[in-house]
């Protein structure tokens, strides 16, 4: 059984690797169109960004109401 932690503020973090940026943007959300908000804001923030990967899981981890991902066409083996 997979055990989630819960966010209950937001967290960013980045790590740079072979010249290559990776950001990563954590928020506690309830629904699916605050989801989309933030995918929105960081996609507008972050234009020249290759790829906008995401995720997000709604509701009880055990049982999810809802969830959702894309690599954004991320290479694979990346």
């Amino acid at each position: 059984m997979s055990i989630f932690t819960v966010l209950s503020s937001p967290i960013e973090y980045s790590l740079t690797e072979k010249n290559s940026e990776f950001l990563t943007f954590l928020h506690p959300i309830d629904n699916r169109e605050q989801a989309l908000r933030w995918l929105q804001h960081y996609r507008e923030q972050y234009k020249d960004a290759a790829h906008v990967c995401w995720a997000y899981i709604i509701g009880n981890t055990r049982q999810p109401q809802t969830q959702a991902f894309s690599d954004d066409g991320e290479p694979s083996g990346t």
